[in-house]
């Protein structure tokens, strides 16, 4: 049933996944109560390329939300990949562009997850890496 649950995804299986579950499954496991639980929260892993995306989460993506996540794939072309050097690079970032981050992080969350809960965005990115966030991002502002 669990295998089942996971392969019914909408999205093409990542290469990566394995790399991403053992680096953010900490962070579930705090949450789920259950392994149906742990799965729903865990398919956006999954997927190569953008989730599908909630109705939830998708009401955090018009268009200036959109313009918001073109803005930071742009930062991410030249951002440290490291946590310990991201973090203040992203802060730095928002500060320079007027944001914080609730204007970035909410629909930033929902382009990478397809939800609106998930773990710290910072970890999401840092996990997912460069290039599968600008892929995300690329998928959902078309």
């Amino acid at each position: 049933m669990l295998v089942e649950m996971v392969l019914d995804t909408a999205c093409a299986p990542a290469p990566q996944t394995k790399n991403w579950l053992t680096a953010l499954i900490p962070h579930f496991t705090e949450r789920a109560q259950t392994i149906p639980e742990l799965t729903e929260m865990t398919t956006w892993l999954f997927c190569e390329g953008a989730p599908e995306v909630n109705p939830e989460a998708q009401a955090l993506l018009d268009d200036a939300a959109q313009s918001k996540l073109q803005l930071f794939s742009e930062f991410m072309a030249e951002a440290p990949e490291d946590k310990a050097e991201f973090d203040p690079a992203f802060k730095a970032w928002m500060t320079d562009n007027g944001l914080k981050m609730k204007d970035i992080g909410l629909p930033l969350r929902a382009a990478l997850t397809g939800t609106k809960t998930a773990p710290s965005i910072l970890d999401i990115v840092v996990t997912l890496g460069r290039d599968e966030v600008q892929k995300r991002i690329q998928d959902i502002c078309k």
